[in-house]
């Protein structure tokens, strides 16, 4: 009941907060046994991952989140990229990296890194990207 309840104050929008002293509240009227409580302590951070809990979120922290996923992936892309590059061929130089470092697609960073296959030179790999 704990976690249906939980679920309940997050599709009606309750804060995080809020629902934090609600459930702060619960647990001192009626403790769970240990075990319970760590099932429900699960259940709630699973939630908290859920659409749910992000649609709570006040707008600009969603921005924000978003935002750090998007630059999290287009790191992510840009070290692929460099890492299969220097594998298959060899150390860019400064021009290449200039270069690379601008892109912030991360779609066309996927197809680079695709691309390094097909290709000899990181020009060869490059062209077209200025």
């Amino acid at each position: 009941w704990k976690v249906r309840l939980a679920r309940l104050l997050f599709v009606r929008r309750w804060t995080r907060e809020q629902i934090e002293e609600l459930l702060q509240f619960l647990d001192w009227i009626m403790t769970l046994p240990e075990e319970l409580e760590g099932t429900f302590e699960a259940r709630y951070t699973e939630m908290e991952n859920e659409d749910t809990m992000a649609e709570t979120m006040p707008p600009i922290i969603r921005r924000a989140q978003a935002r750090g996923e998007r630059q999290g992936a287009l790191r992510t892309s840009h070290s692929l990229l460099l890492r299969l590059g220097r594998k298959r061929l060899g150390e860019p130089g400064s021009s290449e990296m200039s270069r690379i470092a601008t892109i912030d697609d991360e779609e066309r960073l996927v197809l680079l890194c695709e691309r390094v296959l097909d290709v000899e030179t990181w020009e060869e790999l490059l062209k077209g990207e200025d």
